[in-house]
């Protein structure tokens, strides 16, 4: 069984739908509920993206990271590139990332580092400023009922062509950009200066 959204439509969208691997969904949920939803956990998305606009996804790859219940740090990643062969092997390649948060007030969806990380991505997978299905997906748990949500979100195009922009998402204090962050920044810089 699969996961599946469809995205709100935002005029011209370049992501019309998200299919999620059930059993890699069930894995990055499973951890989360033995740490009883009390720290933030990040994956990055693999699987493909497909001729009608939509994304599957067919797993989940949790990277090295130190996270808190408000903040994720990722580390340095010894098996990158050889994740990174095995994907292309499998004809996989990042479609997106994945976010887990204990539960947080109403309203309030996206931090800003959240927000960031999810451009950075988004510039990365577009190779600069460009149209991408790539998504971003959040997680969280229902305190009432212990039920978790799996929720999918695409960044929207600015129209005067400055890169992704993220409305309407609720800020926090922006922390210093992660290593992948640091990369992502560095790829746009050289696609922007060209």
């Amino acid at each position: 069984a699969q996961y599946e959204f469809k995205l709100k439509r935002q005029g011209e969208t370049t992501c019309a739908s998200v299919s999620l691997d059930a059993d890699s969904c069930q894995v990055f949920q499973n951890y989360l509920q033995q740490l009883g939803w009390r720290q933030a956990r990040v994956g990055v998305l693999y699987g493909t993206f497909e001729d009608d606009n939509t994304v599957r996804v067919e797993c989940i790859r949790e990277p090295p990271q130190n996270c808190t219940s408000h903040r994720f740090e990722l580390l340095e990643d010894a098996y990158e590139e050889t994740v990174e062969q095995l994907a292309a092997m499998l004809r996989l390649r990042k479609v997106g990332w994945i976010f887990a948060h204990p539960p947080r007030e109403d309203g309030f969806v996206f931090s800003a580092q959240e927000v960031v990380h999810t451009a950075y991505g988004q510039l990365e997978a577009g190779d600069g400023p460009n149209a991408t299905p790539f998504v971003t997906v959040r997680v969280t748990v229902n305190p009432e009922d212990g039920t978790s949500a799996f929720d999918a979100y695409q960044v929207r195009q600015r129209t005067n062509g400055a890169g992704p922009s993220a409305h309407k998402l609720s800020p926090r204090n922006v922390p210093p950009p992660s290593l992948s962050e640091r990369r992502s920044r560095r790829v746009y810089r050289q696609v922007s200066t060209q």
